[in-house]
């Protein structure tokens, strides 16, 4: 039994398709990584103060890219997830995970009243909401993050020695020919700085 005619065409265009979905994933990807020229790489530093642990951070220029202005610009919600993970160097295996910490900007621009809404999330907690009129304050809300308490430092003992962190900025997901695909930074490792004795 022969193949049938339509065959070639069938897989010719199966081919064709998958290449293009290819070469838009490799070319087109909208992953913001270190080396992305839009997306710096974050820049923060862990403090431990009065037995908690404080965080910091930023990714400078991150509210400029096209895609988080085209959502600013139409009112829609725009959230940076800061994402700072603890872990324990291993030689020879994986690094051992020892505690993950987040917190949440989230901005969305209120017409009726023309006030910006600027909401901060740490982990799974309540959210706590300030107001402001400027765009520029709440890009920068969006971007930095200064002296934000992420809990006791004794949970899962993330400042003991010998462990590290490393934190990563998660600008927002899209889809990309129906792939969700997440607009990020890399991680960078940043450093913990214990409380004066």
């Amino acid at each position: 039994m022969g193949t049938p005619v339509g065959a070639p065409r069938v897989a010719a265009r199966w081919l064709g398709s998958a290449a293009f979905f290819a070469a838009a994933l490799t070319l087109g990807s909208p992953g913001a990584r270190a080396s992305d020229p839009v997306v710096p790489s974050p820049e923060g530093t862990i403090q431990t103060l009065g037995g908690d642990l404080y965080a910091g951070g930023s990714v400078p220029g991150a509210a400029a890219r096209p895609e988080v202005r085209e959502r600013l610009d139409a009112g829609l919600p725009v959230t940076f997830t800061f994402r700072y993970r603890f872990f324990r160097p291993r030689r020879f295996w994986f690094d051992r995970s020892v505690a993950a910490r987040t917190i949440a900007r989230t901005v969305s621009y209120d017409p009726l009243s023309a006030l910006w809404k600027l909401e901060n999330r740490v982990n799974d907690g309540a959210p706590t909401t300030d107001w402001t009129r400027d765009r520029s304050e709440a890009e920068r809300f969006l971007e930095h993050v200064e002296t934000v308490n992420l809990g006791p430092a004794s949970m899962d003992r993330p400042t003991a020695a010998g462990v590290k962190a490393q934190l990563r900025v998660h600008l927002f997901s899209a889809s990309v020919l129906f792939v969700p695909w997440n607009f990020e930074t890399g991680w960078r490792e940043i450093a913990i700085i214990p409380e004066a004795q």
